[in-house]
């Protein structure tokens, strides 16, 4: 009895443990931050790169050039891919049937 009760509790621990992480991880501005990491990642180099030099103002303005370049420059070259991507798509499945060859 006592064994199947640790038992018990350790798969309640276990159960925590593992899904405790995740619900940070779903969190609104940690999703966002994710998002925009790449861009942060490239505007980080002009902005922080001299020690003598970082400061909070800095790195804000690499934050604002991530969002400026995720959201004016990414997302809308993600969405012509999706429609490029949605066409090419729908040309391969509806053939053109109008195109067939005449009868001499």
């Amino acid at each position: 009895m006592l064994k199947s009760a640790f038992y018990v509790s350790l798969a309640g621990v276990l159960l925590h443990v593992i899904q405790t992480p995740y619900r940070v991880l779903n969190w609104g501005p940690v999703v966002w931050l994710a998002q925009i990491s790449y861009r942060l990642y490239l505007w980080q180099e002009p902005f922080c790169a001299d020690r003598h030099m970082r400061s909070g103002d800095r790195a804000f303005a690499a934050v604002a050039c991530a969002c400026l370049s995720y959201y004016l420059v990414e997302r809308p070259m993600l969405r012509v891919r999706e429609r490029r991507s949605a066409r090419a798509t729908t040309e391969i499945s509806q053939p053109n049937l109008e195109a067939s060859p005449t009868a001499a």
